[in-house]
């Protein structure tokens, strides 16, 4: 029984990200809320990081 279950989960896994690679995403801008103050090493790396994700 044991088996059969885990067969099941693994087809059902395999149907549903099937299904997730044929979506676009993002197809709309992103937008990071960064809770903290402007300047900060924080902020910084989210700057770098949007810019890089802005270039890919």
């Amino acid at each position: 029984m044991r088996f059969v279950l885990r067969v099941a989960a693994s087809i059902l896994t395999l149907c549903v990200s099937a299904l997730a690679w044929g979506q676009s995403f993002p197809n709309k801008p992103i937008r990071m809320v960064m809770p903290w103050n402007p300047g900060g090493t924080t902020d910084t790396t989210a700057r770098i990081l949007g810019q890089k994700m802005t270039e890919t």
